[in-house]
């Protein structure tokens, strides 16, 4: 889940950012870099703190595995020095190399299947986005109210009570 809601944050910096190269020239002629630039501050710190989150926590779960295999670990080699009478050397060294490695291991399986799980947040990111409505046609307008082919005429155009939103679920962006 943390991995999600990185992702998730990460998503509306990288389109903020896309959206601010591709309109710059008309950010600079209206003179609204403060806006754009408290924006990305805005969605930088969302996305900063989300990433600071995933990094804690992995780093939280690494340190609980390496200190619940150091207590195996030591319990195994405890047990060995109160019946090293009883059994060979070589068992107890034996044991206690098996130990390291079965430490080892289950650290390495349990790390990977938790990489592995974060991992799926791209898939079901991406079987999310197959879900949504695909846009309409590029020729919006039905043929028999298209303009002429030779307009316009007089390199005049007169556009009243126009608006325009990118989507279905957003403000207009022109009123």
């Amino acid at each position: 889940n943390v991995q999600r809601l990185e992702a998730l944050a990460r998503s509306p910096l990288y389109s903020h950012i896309s959206a601010t190269i591709q309109g710059l020239s008309v950010i600079r002629i209206y003179m609204e870099k403060t806006i754009f630039l408290n924006k990305l501050h805005f969605y930088q710190n969302e996305h900063t703190k989300c990433w600071y989150i995933k990094i804690t926590s992995f780093r939280w779960f690494g340190m609980r595995m390496d200190t619940i295999g150091t207590l195996f670990l030591t319990a195994v080699i405890f047990s060995s020095i109160f019946i090293a009478e009883r059994l060979d050397p070589a068992l107890v060294g034996l044991s206690i190399t098996y130990a390291v490695s079965l430490v080892s291991t289950t650290q390495y399986f349990v790390r990977k299947n938790t990489e592995m799980e974060n991992l799926l947040v791209s898939v079901e990111r991406v079987m999310a986005y197959g879900k949504l409505d695909s846009e309409g046609e590029l020729e919006t307008v039905p043929n028999d109210k298209a303009p002429p082919l030779e307009w316009p005429e007089k390199g005049v155009m007169e556009i009243c009570n126009m608006k325009f939103k990118y989507s279905n679920d957003t403000p207009y962006v022109l009123k």
